[in-house]
């Protein structure tokens, strides 16, 4: 389980915190309906971007096996198998954007352009 959190990479959603700006600035953070909204956002967002993150390193894997750092991630170093990190991805990436597609339309545009 430890190599499936690693291979999401949820360290890096911290860079999706940027979806709350809005809310912030447009001092909104306390209304519940855009509070809610934006959390929804942020974890599809952060879904998105794990899935395209295994997806680069499935893309990456005989390159990272070079690397002396990358060789140790969870599919070069062999920890998480190639196919089920493919499945992951698709998942990650494709559940995401048919949720949104249930949503507001914007969120579509949102995650389309991440």
């Amino acid at each position: 389980m430890r190599e499936i959190f690693s291979l999401l990479r949820i360290k890096q959603w911290i860079k999706n915190l940027f979806v709350f700006a809005p809310i912030v600035f447009s001092k909104k953070f306390f209304d519940l309906n855009y509070l809610l909204s934006t959390i929804v956002v942020f974890f599809l967002i952060s879904f998105i971007s794990s899935g395209l993150y295994i997806l680069n390193d499935i893309v990456d894997i005989e390159r990272d096996k070079l690397h002396p750092d990358k060789k140790n991630r969870p599919i070069a170093s062999g920890r998480v198998n190639k196919n089920f990190a493919l499945l992951l991805s698709s998942i990650l990436i494709i559940i995401p954007l048919i949720f949104s597609l249930f949503q507001e339309i914007k969120r579509m545009h949102q995650l389309l352009l991440y």
